[in-house]
């Protein structure tokens, strides 16, 4: 018994302990780029280029690209970033079906 609880405060230690060091890298970028607001990831060998909150503010506030959301439906209306557009297929859909429905979403508007 005294072992198990030993083994699980160990193991709830460590997730802690790795927790905290990806909580120190995130301040540690966010830090480096001067707000939050301009931060992004930064993560090596990106195949899309990442955007800002404030980038996305902009977006959003000239009308210069659409915001698409392709989480499935039901968590796009529990909560979105507003004037955000939904482009997930219907529940069930093959992968190729999120492809049509952003470029249906696109034509639009």
């Amino acid at each position: 018994m005294t072992q198990m609880l030993a083994r699980r405060l160990v193991q709830a230690g460590a997730a802690g302990l790795a927790m905290a060091i990806i909580m120190a890298a995130a301040v540690g970028v966010a830090t480096a780029q001067s707000s939050v607001y301009q931060a992004t990831l930064a993560e090596p060998n990106q195949k899309t280029p990442e955007v800002s909150t404030e980038e996305v503010r902009r977006i959003l506030a000239d009308s210069s690209a659409i915001l698409l959301d392709s989480r499935k439906r039901s968590e796009y209306v529990a909560g979105h970033i507003a004037g955000a557009k939904n482009a997930a297929p219907e529940p069930g859909s093959p992968p190729a079906a999120f492809a049509a429905a952003v470029e249906r979403r696109r034509r639009q508007g």
